[in-house]
C-alpha cells in the first residue's frame, strides 16, 4: 500500500476516533468529571493536531516547508503537555513505549530470546525533525510519525477510563517530578530546545486541574490559595525566562516544584482521597510524605518487598550490619564487604579498582558506593542482579573476592551461639534459620538502611537559604541545563532510576578509555555481559548510571577508575565521550559532539556536585564481632584486611 493512501486511511480512523462521544452526562458535573471533559478534549487536540503534522510531512519537498512543519510539531508538542500528567499516569508503558520514551534501541518486551527494536516516539521524529537533512529523510519521518499515529487507538481505551480525583492528585504529583526531572532538563525535548516552554504548558494544565478539583473541598481554602499562589509563581518563572541556558532551575525547584510536591500531599493526606496503593495493593515507590529531597520520600518496601512481612527490622538490620563486616564470609576469613566499601570512603575504597582476595591482583571493576544503592532497581555496574537480596552471592562465589560459598559460611556463623540468638530475633517467621534466603535478606536490609538525603543541597533545597554557596547553584542549574548531567543523573537521586515511577534504571555508554590518556575503549563489555537475556549489540559497554551523590569521597570514577578527580570526568564529557575524542563507539548514548563548557563552568558543576555530600549516621562500625567458638577465627579482625 502506498505511503499517501496509508496515511489517508489512517486519518479517516482518527476522524473517527474524535467523534465518538464521551459519555458524559451534563448534569450535576462535579471537577472530576470536568476534568475528564478536558482530557477528552486535550486528547481530541492532540490526535488532530498530530495528523495535520502527519499531513504536512507528506507536503515536504523543500527547506522552505521546515518552518510551517516544525511550528506545527511544536504544537503537537504543546497539546500533548495538557494532557501528559493524566496519560502518562493512567498509561505509563504506552507512553514509553509510543509517545515519548527517550530516543535509544530497547529490547522487544515478552518475546522469546533477545530482539532489538528500534524506539518509536515524538523524541525520535524531534530529532528527524531537526536534523540537517530533514528534507531527504523525508520517507524516515513520515514512517517514524506514522508508527506514533497507527497506536492512537489506546487513546480511545484511555478515554473510557474513569476519572477520579486520586487520578488526578497523583497525575500532578507525578507531573512535578517529571518537570523537574525531565522537563526543565530538555530530556523529553532533545532538539527542538523548547524545555521551558514545554513545561510551562504543563503548569496551566496542572494549575487549572488543582484549582477544578480544589472547589470541592472549600474547608482547606487556605491551603488551596498558598498553593494556587505557588503555581501562579511557577508560570510567571516560566514565563519570564523561557531560555534553555540561562533559566534558573535551582529558583524554580526550591521555590516551586518543592513546595508544590508538599502542599499537594499535605492536601492528599488530610482529604481523605485514597492513594494509588490502597486502591492497587502493589507499593509505589514513593511514600505518602511530602518532601522531594528527603530521606523518607522513597518507600523502602518496593525496591525491598521483604521489609513488608517482616517483623524486626530493627534487629534485622543490626544481623545486616554484622554480616557487612564479618571477614567469615569469605575463604580465608581475611576480606569482608567492608573490605571494597569502607564508610570513612563513602562506602567505596579508593582505588581504581578493588583489590583480590590474595592481594596480588585487582577485581574486575571500581568499587560505586553503597549508600541509597537501595534506590535502583539493578545492581552491579553491569546491572546482573535484580536486587540488593541477589547481590550477595555474586561477591560470595567469585574467586577474586569472597571466593567462598554458602556451605562454608553456613558451618561458620552457625556455631556462633550470638550469632544463632540474632536470627532467631531477626527471623522469628523462618525460626531463625541460617539459610541463604535469611542470611542474603539481613545483609540486603542493612545495605538498604544505607539512604542519605540530608547533604547541603538537600537542605538548600528545604528552606536553607544559605546551604549552599552561589556557585555550586550555578553549578546545579548547569548539571540540569546546558551540561545534560541531569538527563542522565536524574533528580532527586542524582543516578539512573528514571522518575516519575521510579521503577527502571538506566545504563548509558559513554566509550570510557582504558585510561584518562588513552584514545582506545576500555575493554570491558558491561551490560551486554550481565544477563545473558541482554546480551545485545546496543549494551555492548553499557554500564549502569551511578549517583553522583558523596561523589566527593568516591574517587577515583568510572567503572574502571579511568579518571582521578571530576574535573577529569567532566572534561571527558564536555569532549562528547569515548566518541568525542577520537574512540569508535557506534552505539555511544551520549551525544559526541562539544558540551562547550569552560572552566568555570566546569568548576561550578564540581561546587554543586560536592554539595551532595551525606554520611551522617551511617558511618559507625560495629566494635566487635560474635565469637566463633574457634580462637584463631574468634581474633578476625571487624571489617576485615585491606
Amino acid at each position: 500500500m502506498k505511503t499517501k493512501n496509508k496515511i489517508l486511511i489512517l486519518l479517516a480512523l482518527l476522524s473517527i476516533i474524535l467523534m465518538l462521544p464521551s459519555f458524559q452526562n451534563e448534569n450535576n458535573i462535579n471537577p472530576s468529571q470536568l476534568i475528564q471533559t478536558r482530557f477528552h478534549q486535550n486528547i481530541d487536540e492532540y490526535v488532530n493536531s498530530y495528523s495535520l503534522f502527519l499531513q504536512d510531512c507528506e507536503k515536504l519537498s523543500s527547506k522552505k516547508d521546515l518552518p510551517a512543519l516544525k511550528n506545527q510539531f511544536a504544537k503537537t508538542i504543546v497539546a500533548y503537555k495538557k494532557l501528559e500528567y493524566l496519560l502518562d499516569y493512567l498509561s505509563p508503558q504506552y507512553v514509553k513505549d509510543f509517545i515519548n520514551g527517550p530516543p535509544l534501541p530497547k529490547l522487544a518486551r515478552n518475546m522469546a530470546g533477545v530482539i532489538e527494536e528500534e524506539p518509536t516516539s515524538m523524541q525520535v521524529v524531534e530529532e528527524i525533525l531537526y536534523s540537517d537533512d530533514v528534507v531527504n529523510n523525508k520517507t524516515k519521518l513520515i514512517k517514524e510519525s506514522m508508527k506514533i499515529m497507527e497506536s492512537f487507538a489506546e487513546l480511545e481505551f484511555v478515554k473510557h477510563q474513569q476519572i477520579t480525583e486520586m487520578h488526578v492528585l497523583e497525575g500532578i504529583k507525578l507531573e512535578l517530578l517529571r518537570v523537574m526531572a525531565m522537563g526543565i532538563t530538555g530530556f523529553d525535548t532533545p532538539a527542538s530546545n523548547a524545555s521551558i516552554s514545554n513545561s510551562l504548558v504543563a503548569f496551566k494544565e496542572l494549575s487549572w486541574s488543582y484549582e477544578t478539583l480544589s472547589s470541592r473541598y472549600p474547608k482547606y481554602d487556605s491551603l488551596h490559595k498558598k498553593t494556587i499562589f505557588i503555581f501562579k509563581e511557577s508560570i510567571k518563572q516560566l514565563s519570564d525566562n523561557p531560555d534553555f541556558d540561562t533559566f534558573d532551575r535551582a529558583k524554580f525547584v526550591k521555590e516551586c516544584i518543592v513546595p508544590l510536591y508538599k502542599q499537594i500531599s499535605v492536601f492528599h493526606n488530610i482529604s481523605g482521597i485514597e492513594h494509588g496503593e490502597e486502591v492497587s495493593g502493589f507499593a509505589s515507590a514513593l511514600t505518602n510524605e511530602s518532601k522531594i529531597f528527603d530521606n523518607n520520600f522513597f518507600n523502602p518496601i518496593f525496591f525491598n518487598p521483604y521489609l513488608k512481612f517482616s517483623t524486626n527490622k530493627k534487629e534485622l538490620v543490626e544481623l545486616g550490619k554484622l554480616l557487612f563486616f564479618e571477614p567469615a564470609l569469605s575463604l580465608n576469613m581475611k576480606r569482608s564487604c567492608n573490605s571494597c566499601h569502607q564508610p570513612q570512603k563513602g562506602f567505596t575504597d579508593g582505588f581504581p579498582k578493588s583489590l583480590s582476595m590474595d592481594f596480588k591482583g585487582t577485581v574486575d571493576r571500581n568499587a560505586p558506593t553503597v549508600i541509597n544503592a537501595l534506590h535502583s532497581t539493578r545492581q552491579f555496574w553491569d546491572m546482573r542482579a535484580n536486587d540488593l537480596s541477589t547481590q550477595a552471592e555474586h561477591v560470595i562465589f567469585n574467586e577474586k573476592e569472597f571466593h567462598s560459598n554458602y556451605d562454608t559460611i553456613f558451618n561458620r556463623i552457625s556455631k556462633s551461639v550470638e550469632y544463632v540468638l540474632r536470627f532467631q530475633k531477626a527471623f522469628p517467621e523462618h525460626k531463625g534459620k541460617i539459610m541463604k534466603e535469611t542470611f542474603s535478606k539481613a545483609l540486603a536490609a542493612y545495605v538498604g538502611s544505607l539512604t542519605a538525603y540530608n547533604s547541603n543541597f538537600d537542605k538548600y533545597l528545604r528552606g536553607d537559604k544559605v546551604a549552599i554557596s552561589k556557585q555550586a547553584i550555578k553549578g546545579f542549574n548547569l548539571f540540569m541545563g546546558k551540561a545534560g548531567c541531569g538527563t542522565c543523573h536524574f533528580a532527586p537521586t542524582f543516578n539512573g532510576l528514571v522518575p516519575p515511577f521510579f521503577s527502571d534504571t538506566e545504563a548509558e555508554v559513554l566509550g570510557v578509555p582504558k585510561n584518562k590518556d588513552s584514545k582506545e575503549i576500555d575493554s570491558d563489555v558491561g551490560r551486554f555481559g550481565g544477563q545473558m537475556k541482554e546480551r545485545a549489540d546496543i549494551y555492548l559497554h553499557a554500564f549502569k548510571t551511578p549517583t553522583v551523590r558523596n561523589v566527593a569521597l568516591t574517587a577515583p570514577f568510572m567503572h574502571n577508575g579511568a579518571y582521578k578527580n571530576l574535573n577529569d570526568v567532566l572534561e571527558f564529557y564536555n569532549n562528547g565521550g569515548g566518541a568525542g575524542i577520537g574512540i569508535d563507539v557506534p552505539n555511544q548514548t551520549l551525544p559526541s559532539d562539544s558540551l562547550h563548557l569552560n572552566k568555570k563552568e566546569i568548576n561550578a558543576i564540581v561546587a554543586f556536585m560536592n554539595t551532595l555530600t551525606d554520611t551522617s549516621g551511617l558511618t559507625s562500625i560495629p566494635k566487635s564481632l560474635p565469637k566463633l567458638g574457634n580462637k584463631q577465627y574468634d581474633n578476625r579482625k571487624v571489617g576485615g584486611e585491606y
